[in-house]
């Protein structure tokens, strides 16, 4: 388990021996933001301006390090000050070119922004530095999706597949793209296998159910919210899904009476 505090005087201790170590404040602002996501605290912009502050000492010891803007441009992004973190990511960027990853972060930020086409353009930067990566077709997919380019997407998603073919993930999207085209029994298909790779994921079910009503199969889908609540209690949309397709079985029941 993180142990937040102890890491805190950890880097307290070793920044007071040696407080020309730009890693040290890199390492300690690191701290801050993982604190915030293993824990949904009260104090969450206090710790993120307090890791703005650690990366900012890091990049003033060492202004050469590219990783050290990448960073803040990360918590930038956390806080919603998109355009600032546009900026470090453009400052990683000068800082080492050749680094795939500075692209696909800011393709992320760019997509948040809603600026689709210019995401693209950093997702296919960081594609050719690293075509490797599946992940980086995955996230261009999506976009494509959010500009109605379903039949790009699926490309995408295929490509993602090809690289990592064990993310259950990428199965579950190229299901939901399929779906955009009305390409049902294709998307069963592919929910399925999203499904015998993480069983345990309520939204595959869930989104499988989705699919299922738009078929009219409404007996079907009851069975995949149920199965969807049985994994995660906690989320009201499956019970409203759930509720409301229950009537539509129920007077599709009236009707062939």
């Amino acid at each position: 388990m993180f142990r937040f505090k102890e890491a805190l005087e950890s880097y307290d201790l070793a920044i007071q021996k040696n407080p020309d170590d730009a890693e040290f404040y890199y390492e300690k602002g690191m701290a801050f933001y993982l604190a915030i996501i293993l824990a949904n605290t009260l104090d969450e912009m206090n710790r993120l301006e307090e890791a703005l502050d650690n990366y900012d000492l890091a990049i003033q010891k060492n202004p050469e390090q590219a990783d050290y803007f990448k960073c803040k441009a990360i918590t930038l992004d956390k806080m919603k000050r998109f355009q600032e973190a546009l900026d470090y990511y453009d400052l990683a960027i000068k800082k080492d070119p050749d680094d795939a990853e500075f692209y696909y972060e800011k393709a992320n930020t760019l997509d948040e922004m809603n600026r689709l086409e210019e995401a693209l353009d950093n997702y296919d930067l960081a594609i050719q530095k690293n075509p490797e990566q599946a992940d980086y077709f995955k996230c261009k997919a999506i976009t494509l999706d959010k500009m109605n380019r379903f039949q790009e997407a699926l490309d995408y998603y295929d490509l993602a597949i090809y690289k990592n073919p064990d993310d259950a993930d990428y199965f579950k999207c190229k299901a939901i793209a399929l779906d955009s085209l009305n390409r049902y029994q294709e998307a069963l298909f592919f929910y399925d296998q999203a499904i015998q790779k993480n069983p345990e994921e309520a939204e595959f079910y869930f989104e499988k159910a989705n699919t299922l009503n738009s078929m009219n199969r409404y007996e079907e889908a009851l069975l995949y919210y149920d199965l969807a609540i049985q994994r995660n209690s906690k989320d009201s949309q499956y019970y409203i899904c759930k509720g409301l397709y229950k009537t539509l079985y129920q007077q599709q029941i009236i009707y062939m009476i």
